[in-house]
This record gives C-alpha cells, structure tokens and sequence, in this order.
C-alpha cells in the first residue's frame, strides 16, 4: 500500500483489498441510515460505560450534534484517513530506528515484531497468492502469523516494534516467555516454516524462501542470546540471597513445603540452575529433530508431544525427580505449547484452517 509515497506493505490480504476498494469520492458518502447506525452506537456506547449519567465526580459526558454529523461526513472521513496515514508513517520510522545499521546484514530488522509478513512479501512478490482466492490468501498468511508469533512478540517485548499487524501471541500468555520456552519457540517455527514450504511453494521458489527461513533462525537466535527475563533474573536473585543467608546448608530446606510456599520454593530451585552454551546447543538439536518427526507420515503427532514435554522438563529443571517441581515447569509452559500445537495441526491438516 502507498501511503503518502512510502510503500507500506501490511500483508497480501490487505494489498488486494486496496487494489480491489481503490478510494474515491463516492465510498465517502456515508448514506443516512449508516449515519443513524453510527449515531445509535455512540449513544449505546455511552450508556454502557455509564457516562449517561452523572458520575462521582458530578461530570457528564454529551456528543454534540455538530460532533456526530462530522463523524459521519466526507470531511470527518478524511480527517480519520489522514490520522491512519500519520500512523502507519510514524510506525515506519520507528521500524527504521530499530533497523538502522543492521538491516542490510539483516532484513528481518526492518519489521522484527511482525516477521510473518517478510516471508508473505516474498511469496507476494514471487506470485504465490496469484491464483488464489482472498479467503484462502487471508488463511495462507494467518498460519504464517501464528508460527512467528513468539519470536514476533519477544521482539515487541524487547525493542518496542511499533503496530502488530496480526497477534496470535495469545493475550492470556504470560508477557515474557523464559529462555528455555524461547529455544523452544525458535526451533518449532523453524521447523514448521520449512514445512510450510515443502508443503505448498513450488520446487522453483522454495530455495529462496529456505533461505530467508535460515536468516529468521540466525535473527532470532541473536535476540535470545540478548534477551533476559526478568522473572528468571528475580529468581536467580532469590536463589542468591538465600545461598548466602544459610551457608553450607541446604537452603531448600528452609522452606515450608506448603501451598504457595511450594511455588515460591520452585523458583529458587529454577534460579540455581544454569546452562552453558554447549547445553543449550545441544537442547536446540534434540528439539530439531523432534519437531522434524512431526512431518512425518509414520509418526503419531501425540507421542512427539509426549517426547517433547520430557526433553523440555528435563532441561529446564536438570532431569528432577520432584514431581512437584517438573509439574511447575511444565504448566508454566502451557502457553507456549498451546501456541505450538495450534499451528501444527492447522499444517498438518488436510486444509489451512483460518
């Protein structure tokens, strides 16, 4: 989409919107009943908030008449175009700020909170959604927005990334996503993206996309490497201060095992675990090839599952024998697999499912 001279590219979907809905003077014209609509949900909206009425403070709230015609005129109509317009504007120069330096090493610095929409611009470029039907072009791109959606939001988490063009992320997710859940999140959209295309690109265009596939991973890895969670930063803090409080002693020891309590134990136990580069390597392998059976035909989907729950419990908490504790983690990082399962049934079905 041109915007002001800037081309904005916000998704397939949305570029054949725009070819398809170019703007003219008569889509401006709002006719009387979409005034009434319009007139009749702003008063709804009103009441529902309970501004209708006096509230504590004695203040009241009232649309003018003259407000409500201009939202529905030509002029309220482009004064609403424009403000969207400044919008996307500013949101370009934040992606630019982010990039600056960096991006011609790396293009997924150019739009790091929404990567799914580089390798949509590629297939859009290359004529993938050519012959397909908007619904089935919307559907194409919303299964790329869920595979990238963790490392998506870890960079919006990080670097302020500006609008979310799609968020499949899950608003009852918990905001940061430990390190562990990340190498998870990486090496499962790697996956799942390769998969994608051996699944529906053509033999001719695939190469290119594997290749951008290989530059996602190396972005995203360079992003883990950098990202510290404040949680895990707290509990290491805690396991610390604990450490030194009762030395010589085994400090775990020191807490009542009792509800709560329990939780408050589990993070000191995670705060005194730590991972050298060679195991976190070596956990990214072992997770490789799981993911990788997932595409095949002979293996059951739900005992990779299974095998990936034990691989990820051993990990994070050193092979425990607490049941108590594994049981911690592993609901900790239901969100996480959650999100995970969603986009590989939607590839491993017959069909893309929106």
């Amino acid at each position: 989409m041109i915007i002001n001279g800037t081309n904005i590219f916000m998704g397939a979907y949305e570029e054949r919107r725009t070819q398809n809905n170019p703007m003219n003077r008569e889509m401006l014209v709002i006719s009387e009943d979409k005034q009434a609509e319009i007139k009749a949900k702003i008063e709804e909206a009103i009441k529902e908030i309970g501004w209708d009425k006096k509230n504590s403070s004695g203040a009241t709230l009232s649309i003018s008449q003259e407000d409500r015609d201009f939202l529905c005129s030509e002029e309220g109509f482009l004064k609403m175009k424009q403000d969207a317009s400044d919008f996307y504007l500013k949101n370009v120069e934040r992606q630019k700020a982010i990039a600056a330096g960096r991006e011609e090493d790396d293009i997924f610095w150019t739009n790091t909170g929404n990567q799914w929409l580089l390798f949509s611009e590629y297939l859009y470029n290359n004529d993938f959604y050519t012959d397909m039907p908007d619904e089935e072009v919307k559907e194409m791109e919303n299964t790329l927005a869920r595979i990238t959606a963790g490392m998506d939001h870890l960079s919006r988490s990080q670097y302020l990334t500006g609008i979310e063009f799609s968020d499949y992320y899950g608003h009852g997710s918990k905001y940061f996503m430990t390190e562990s859940e990340c190498l998870m999140e990486l090496e499962s959209s790697t996956t799942a993206l390769t998969y994608f295309a051996d699944k529906y690109i053509a033999e001719d265009k695939r190469s290119s996309f594997e290749n951008l596939i290989k530059q996602y991973y190396e972005h995203n890895l360079q992003i883990i490497d950098e990202y510290q969670n404040p949680m895990e930063s707290f509990n290491k803090m805690v396991h610390g201060i604990h450490a030194n409080k009762y030395p010589g002693v085994d400090i775990l020891e020191q807490i009542p095992k009792d509800g709560v309590v329990d939780e408050y134990k589990y993070t000191i136990m995670l705060g005194g675990i730590t991972k050298d580069a060679a195991q976190q390597e070596q956990f990214r392998k072992d997770l490789r090839v799981l993911f990788a059976a997932l595409g095949q035909e002979d293996v059951k989907p739900d005992k990779v599952w299974e095998q990936l729950k034990k691989q990820y419990i051993d990990y994070v908490t050193d092979k425990t024998d607490d049941f108590g504790f594994a049981n911690y983690v592993w609901k900790e990082s239901t969100s996480t697999m959650q999100r995970m399962q969603n986009y590989w049934n939607t590839l491993l079905g017959n069909s893309i499912m929106a």
